[in-house]
């Protein structure tokens, strides 16, 4: 959605916005819509500078909730029409805050006197850095894997898998602890809960990926809790979600 209005999104160029009245060769107008960002700003206007209604207008727009896929043929002549989504890898602070949402295992972090949970609760992602040791250093070790570096925002051109990710999400302690059986992890309240298999596996699936299990994803599900038990067969599917390309991608 950025890259259809403008880009980068804190670079707008007052003298590039109008089309009215267009910058001199061989500057262009920076808007790829500027009458759909004009549109917006006047309901932003008309309705008290209302954040929250622009939020909610761009998520209920068809652009915003085009899919990753394509009907027919893909060609690259299509690109600056945004025919459809691409897929990208998360930044650090959204690959961690998601891992956490998803296992119902959040950070306990005091800033400035208030404890904070997720990493975007705070101002600057490399204060869980310097802030308690043992679980807040592995989270920032991580968020690095996803290009986080000493500044505040990851580079907007590193929108590429790696290695190091694939090896964080696997065995960093950040990871392993939150797919486990002890605490208060979802995983650990699932197995106390007293839920069938089919209930447990398909709660993993809606706080994972926001969706249902198909029926063979069900299937192979309980195979797994009956050939390793159940508390390992259970913390078993909720890694194996965690390191999905669905989980670990925007799309």
């Amino acid at each position: 959605m950025v890259i259809g209005l403008v880009e980068p999104y804190d670079g707008f160029d007052l003298k590039r916005l109008d089309p009215k009245n267009p910058p001199p060769a061989p500057w262009t107008i920076q808007p790829t819509n500027p009458e759909l960002l004009e549109a917006l700003a006047e309901d932003f206007r008309g309705n008290n500078f209302s954040i929250h209604r622009v939020i909610k207008t761009i998520m209920k727009s068809n652009a915003y909730q085009l899919s990753t896929s394509f009907e027919g043929e893909w060609k690259d002549a299509y690109i600056p029409y945004h025919a459809r989504r691409f897929a990208r890898i998360l930044s650090g602070p959204e690959a961690v805050d998601i891992m956490a949402q998803a296992t119902d295992a959040p950070f306990s972090v005091q800033y400035y006197g208030e404890p904070r949970s997720y990493v975007k609760q705070l101002t600057n992602p490399k204060s869980m850095k310097s802030r308690n040791p043992g679980d807040n250093n592995d989270v920032y070790a991580f968020m690095q894997a996803y290009y986080q570096s000493e500044r505040a925002l990851p580079p907007v051109d590193k929108s590429m898998a790696s290695p190091v990710q694939a090896m964080m999400m696997m065995s960093s302690p950040v990871v392993t602890k939150r797919v486990g059986s002890e605490g208060t992890t979802r995983v650990a309240n699932l197995l106390k809960s007293g839920k069938s298999d089919d209930g447990i596996i398909e709660e993993l699936f809606l706080s994972s990926l926001s969706r249902f299990p198909a029926a063979g994803e069900v299937e192979v599900g309980k195979r797994l809790i009956a050939e390793k038990g159940r508390q390992r067969g259970v913390e078993t599917i909720q890694w194996v979600l965690l390191n999905s390309p669905e989980f670990l991608l925007n799309h």
